[in-house]
C-alpha cells in the first residue's frame, strides 16, 4: 500500500514535470499526452486502493492542474529560458518610424 501511494505521487510529480517541459519545448503535444497518461495511471492506482481516494485524487487534479499550468505559464517569461524563448519588442533605429 505504501509503495502504491509513493508510485501515485511519483506519477503526479512526473506529469507536472512533463507539463512544464511541454510548455518550454515545441513537442506538439507529445509530452502533454505522456503527462495525461501518467495522470490517468495515477488515478487508476488510486481507485485500486480505495474509491474515496480515487475520487479525491480526481478532485485535487481537476483543481490543481489548471492552477499549476496557469502559474507555470505566468512564471516562465521571468526565467532565463523564458526570456530566451519570448519575443522581444522591436527596437527601431533612430530616424526611422513615423514622425511625431
Amino acid at each position: 500500500m505504501e509503495t502504491t501511494i509513493i508510485m501515485i505521487a511519483v506519477l503526479v510529480l512526473g506529469a507536472m514535470a512533463l507539463v512544464v517541459a511541454e510548455i518550454c519545448t515545441p513537442t506538439f503535444g507529445v509530452l502533454a499526452l505522456a503527462a495525461l497518461g501518467a495522470l490517468v495511471w495515477a488515478v487508476c492506482l488510486a481507485f485500486m486502493l480505495n474509491a474515496t481516494f480515487g475520487i479525491g485524487l480526481i478532485v485535487v487534479l481537476l483543481i490543481g492542474m489548471p492552477v499549476f499550468i496557469y502559474y507555470a505559464v505566468q512564471i516562465l517569461p521571468k526565467t532565463p529560458l523564458g526570456r530566451h524563448l519570448a519575443l522581444r519588442k522591436a527596437q527601431a533605429p533612430a530616424g526611422q518610424g513615423t514622425p511625431e
